[in-house]
């Protein structure tokens, strides 16, 4: 199984409350992500890619709970 297959169900099982939590969580590691490649720029650049899509994802979920 993949690790995004992995990762819907995941978060398909998680209640609303708790994907709220998990967004905040992202998109915090999103804005330190931004500006550490901004300041001294970052190995993987793919990640914020990576991060953005997760945040959408996470986003998709919230508002099919709702």
């Amino acid at each position: 199984m993949s690790a995004r297959v992995q990762r819907n169900e995941e978060l398909s099982s998680m209640n609303h409350q708790d994907l709220v939590e998990e967004l905040e969580t992202v998109q915090a590691q999103y804005s330190k992500l931004l500006f550490d490649h901004a300041s001294t720029g970052v190995e993987d650049s793919s990640q914020i890619k990576k991060l953005r899509r997760d945040i959408a994802r996470i986003n998709t979920f919230i508002s099919s709970k709702a």
